[in-house]
């Protein structure tokens, strides 16, 4: 590029997103899955609250924003990504009080909550509706300039 050689490196990171050389999100999975662990477990230790609901909300406001910032770039489609990411949210709502024996997929419901798959899903199908159907259609050639321009 312009006579420099670019080197090759073993991860990049972009606005906090991390990609290996083959294109996999799988590390940065991992390690957002290990942080999202370790607040949730913070939240059922630290809350003294038997209520459910406030418990839920802590999670919806401290652990899940971990699990879905920039998720339409990074989704995963490898099994083992997918449910390493569920595993947060299947975790964090067998602890709570009154409900951990029911299954999953009842845990959910009786929560209101959604899977964090289809969380996901909403979310790409979102960004596809706003970019490729909506009347905001971006200016591919606007944009190439205004990146070329700040340098």
């Amino acid at each position: 590029m312009n006579d420099h050689n670019i080197l090759p490196v073993e991860q990049a990171v972009d606005l906090g997103v991390s990609v290996d050389r083959e294109m996999k999100f799988s590390l940065y999975i991992a390690n957002i899955s290990c942080k999202a662990h370790k607040r949730a477990n913070l939240i059922t230790r630290c809350f003294h609250s038997q209520n459910i609901q406030s418990l839920v909300l802590s999670y919806k406001v401290y652990v899940r924003p971990i699990l879905e910032y920039s998720s339409v770039s990074w989704n995963p489609y490898l099994i083992k990504d997918i449910k390493a990411i569920e595993s947060v949210q299947r975790r964090f709502t067998k602890r709570l009080p009154g409900i951990e024996k029911l299954t999953y997929h009842q845990r959910l419901s009786i929560l209101e909550l959604d899977s964090l798959e289809l969380r996901r899903v909403r979310a790409d199908l979102l960004f596809t509706y706003q970019t490729g159907v909506s009347r905001k259609r971006y200016n591919m050639e606007s944009l190439l300039l205004q990146t070329t321009n700040r340098k």
